[in-house]
Parts: C-alpha cells; sequence; structure tokens
C-alpha cells in the first residue's frame, strides 16, 4: 500500500506498517520500512522518531542482535522520556 503523501503522517504510516510486519515476524522488511519511515517521516516528530527507535531495536532483538539494539532502544527511551507511558514497553523490550 501506498504511504500517505503528507509528510507528517507518511512517516507514522510507514511505523505502523513495520509494526504490522514486526508482529508477523518478517524482521527485515521491518527494518526496511523503518530506514523508510526514518528518511521520509517528518524529522521534528520527537515521537516518531522515538517510536521508530523502538521498533528497530525490537526487531534486533529478535534477530538475535541484543548488542546492536541497545543503542536504538536507548535513543527511544530518551526521546519518549522516562515519564512517558511508552518508556515501560521500551525498557521491556
Amino acid at each position: 500500500e501506498e504511504a500517505p503523501q503528507g509528510r507528517a503522517l507518511r512517516g507514522w504510516a510507514l511505523a505502523g506498517q513495520a509494526s504490522r510486519v514486526l508482529r508477523d515476524r518478517s524482521y527485515h522488511d521491518c527494518l526496511r520500512l523503518l530506514d523508510r519511515a526514518r528518511a521520509e517521516g517528518d524529522p521534528e516528530d520527537t515521537a516518531l522518531a522515538a517510536t521508530i527507535a523502538h521498533t528497530h531495536g525490537a526487531a534486533l532483538v529478535h534477530l538475535g542482535q541484543a548488542d546492536e539494539a541497545i543503542p536504538y532502544l536507548s535513543q527511544s527511551l530518551e526521546k519518549f522520556g522516562q515519564g512517558h507511558f511508552m518508556a515501560g514497553r521500551v525498557l521491556d523490550t
């Protein structure tokens, strides 16, 4: 499916697609979608950047690359902030 044309929504749509394929265990497809979300999304959207980093870290964990995942998860936690409702989810990953 095509991502929305607006930059603000395109990144979120791609991140959502990446989450869906992560759930389907298509980890390399997930990482490709996240690369697109990072490139095509709004660079000023902190929540989007945190979501992309968290999903990237989760995909790496599932691929058995936990050491490589830590910087992504740390970046996600930093961007969300420890008081954000997603912080627990990031820490759980």
